[in-house]
């Protein structure tokens, strides 16, 4: 081979070479650019993927941000999207955080009010729409007054304080007017309401549950007086609806008969719930409450002493069932945990040397479950029911509501009325109420605007046989610095 041919070949093969290496460098950026896209891809994905089941599993009560696992019973709120029909019915049924409303005092701190869940007696004065799809009212708050002192007064002649607009989705029987209502809703605001051609400003409620009061009249020294019924807040079908969701269809739900179902020191303001199947020693007979969230155990039909008192509650996953039982004789409360099956899954024992019987609040979100038993807050694992932090000394409690970040405890007196303790045991914050109370026998709590707002009603000694019955509002921020404090209202007021 000659010297220029060797050279040419070696030239061609450089070249060849060099086009290979190009080639082989080209690809290679093509993968490495190919890589860094499909990772910042994929990286997107998951976090938009996790972004979403963030959302998914979080949601907003009453501007108060919490996980969907963070949530507790307490807490639960119809307005959420993610509840059926009944699993709403079964939350307002148990829900006794109902601020008992005057449009008044709604006017005189709305800051407590607005946003609030309420509940009033009304009476329709006039009907201002009525569709197939829903109705808006004006309607006077009723206190404790007369209803027929109201029933051929002018709008004019009735406190401009006292007026009302209730509207809400359309009734089976639509309302007209002179029509008494008891009305649980959400208190909106007050407006600026033209009617009949004149402006008056007036409270706004959105209604939820309407109950009409059948108006019964007595004659009393030759005069006509307003005696309503007891009213009945929650409807034979609804309660029977919210039975059948949480036994199952095999159940009878019956009125409660006096001397079979109930004796003379008892009242019969339930239904008789019996499931089908009796082999079950622990779910045989319930007592459902027609005005009041409650499910107890049927004492007759359960062979229960009048030192036991037993209770059930639905869990927040609504697929399991909480019973607490009191036992008076032998000082013990018990705990126990089934599921749907009615099988058990765990129960505790606590020693109950108060001398209040039958109260031991509890809240409980889908994993755990915190409950004041002899001035000591336990927090338990619902799926274990063993405790997940030591007992905490908080005091006697009449009330337990679980936050995203702590337990709100409410007292039964003026010292440490309010306390809020962390998931691991620390006391944030306790105050005092600052009433003229001797003793507290309720508290409703909401969470309104991100806000804790809290209505405490008790009793006031005033020297004399005579009790004066009081209640006081008190709004907190989530540092537990109290932001309004209304006085200590008359829990009788009438106007």
């Amino acid at each position: 081979m000659k010297k220029d041919e060797n050279e040419e070949i070696k030239e061609v093969s450089k070249k060849t070479f060099k086009k290979k290496v190009i080639m082989i460098s080209i690809i290679a950026i093509i993968c490495i650019i190919a890589i860094i896209v499909t990772v910042y891809i994929v990286n997107n994905i998951w976090n938009s993927t996790n972004v979403d089941i963030e959302k998914s599993n979080s949601e907003e009560v009453n501007g108060f941000k919490q996980t969907t696992a963070n949530v507790s019973f307490a807490n639960m709120n119809i307005d959420d999207e993610n509840l059926d029909e009944v699993q709403k019915d079964i939350i307002n049924y148990f829900d006794d955080n109902y601020f008992e409303f005057s449009s008044k005092d709604a006017q005189k701190y709305p800051q407590v009010f607005q946003g609030a869940k309420v509940c009033i007696p009304v009476a329709v004065i006039k009907v201002l729409k009525s569709t197939n799809d829903e109705f808006e009212v004006l309607a006077v708050d009723c206190g404790i007054t007369m209803y027929n002192y109201y029933e051929d007064t002018k709008i004019e002649d009735i406190p401009v304080e006292r007026l009302l607009v209730i509207s809400g989705k359309q009734l089976n029987e639509r309302l007209s007017k002179n029509d008494m209502l008891y009305v649980l809703g959400r208190y909106i605001d007050v407006e600026n309401k033209e009617i009949d051609g004149k402006t008056y400003m007036v409270s706004k409620i959105q209604a939820n549950n309407v109950v009409k009061i059948e108006q019964n009249y007595e004659n009393v020294g030759g005069v006509s007086v307003y005696s309503p019924n007891v009213i009945q807040i929650y409807s034979f079908s609804t309660l029977k609806n919210i039975a059948e969701y949480i036994f199952g269809k095999d159940i009878k739900v019956n009125e409660a008969v006096k001397g079979q179902d109930y004796d003379s020191n008892d009242f019969g303001d339930f239904y008789k719930i019996t499931l089908d199947n009796q082999s079950n020693a622990n779910f045989k007979v319930f007592n459902m409450y027609k005005n009041t969230g409650m499910i107890t155990y049927n004492k007759i039909h359960n062979e229960l002493s009048d030192n036991i008192q037993k209770r059930l509650f639905i869990s927040a996953d609504f697929q399991h069932f909480i019973v607490s039982t009191y036992d008076k004789g032998t000082k013990h409360v018990y705990i126990d945990y089934f599921d749907k099956q009615l099988n058990k899954i765990w129960g505790r024992e606590f020693d109950y040397s108060s001398t209040k019987s039958f109260v031991s609040p509890i809240d409980y979100d889908t994993k755990k479950l915190a409950i004041v038993v002899d001035n000591d807050l336990y927090l338990l694992d619902l799926e274990t029911g063993e405790n997940i932090i030591e007992p905490v000394i908080v005091g006697e409690k009449i009330k337990v509501n679980m936050m995203s970040d702590g337990i709100i405890l409410i007292g039964d007196n003026n010292k440490d009325t309010i306390m809020k303790v962390d998931y691991s045991g620390n006391i944030i914050f306790r105050l005092n109420a600052d009433t003229s109370m001797n003793l507290i026998n309720s508290a409703e709590l909401q969470i309104v605007n991100g806000k804790i707002v809290l209505k405490i009603s008790g009793e006031k000694n005033t020297g004399s046989d005579l009790t004066e019955y009081l209640l006081k509002y008190i709004v907190l921020n989530s540092n537990g610095e109290i932001e309004t404090l209304s006085g200590d209202l008359s829990d009788e007021s009438a106007y």
